[in-house]
């Protein structure tokens, strides 16, 4: 026994039913085909936005640049930090001699020569007599013996911490009548604390020092 398709609907009714119900079936089919086409456009034109932002940072991101060494002194102080944890200093050190050659020791103090002394060397616990001329990176004078009312000198016990320590490094190894530029780093000498308001906390020092005399 055959089941009619729609038993409801009367026989001469029938064809117009399903002729209605096959163009329904195509008009949904084909909504449903520009929909999945609408949808692939979306996603083909956000790939391609993707692509094109990606593009655009690529074009804009700078090229990293490697950091800079520590110069040594000479350079441009702005860039330098005198140690690791210490804020750069302004300005530049006074030039060295030209043809001197520019002594690191481990501690981080650095000194030339500009005049070899042909007296005796100075030995620890021994008065030492030392003139001087004191600048800040940036070339700006603190203090000189030249500068005091009887120009003299100063005088002091080697090695006995009555001093900064840069100075009881740099001045061991001169010999009398000899001339050394000293640069020294703020740990060795006067650190965070600074010195009044001529030196700066954290502040690199240039000496000029002459040793006059040893007794």
């Amino acid at each position: 026994m055959r089941i009619p398709l729609l038993p409801a609907l009367r026989a001469g009714s029938r064809g117009t039913i399903v002729h209605d119900i096959v163009i329904e079936y195509r008009q949904t089919k084909t909504r449903k085909e520009t929909t999945i086409e609408m949808k692939l456009r979306e996603i083909r034109l956000g790939l391609a936005l993707s692509a094109l932002l990606s593009l655009g940072l690529a074009c804009n991101q700078e090229t990293p640049k490697p950091a800079d060494a520590t110069p040594p002194p000479g350079a441009d102080a702005s860039k330098m930090s005198s140690t690791t944890s210490a804020p750069a200093t302004i300005g530049q050190p006074a030039p060295f001699a030209k043809g001197s050659k520019e002594i690191v020791t481990p501690s981080g103090l650095h000194y030339v020569d500009t005049k070899v002394g042909t007296g005796p060397m100075p030995k620890a616990g021994q008065m030492v007599k030392v003139h001087y001329t004191g600048t800040l990176m940036n070339g700006t004078k603190f203090d000189s013996s030249f500068d005091h009312p009887d120009k003299a000198p100063i005088e002091f016990a080697l090695g006995q911490h009555a001093v900064i320590p840069g100075w009881d490094e740099g001045i061991a190894s001169m010999k009398v009548g000899g001339k050394r530029k000293l640069i020294i780093p703020p740990n060795l000498a006067y650190g965070d604390r600074g010195a009044g308001a001529d030196i700066p906390p954290n502040s690199t020092l240039n000496f000029d020092v002459e040793l006059v005399g040893v007794q």
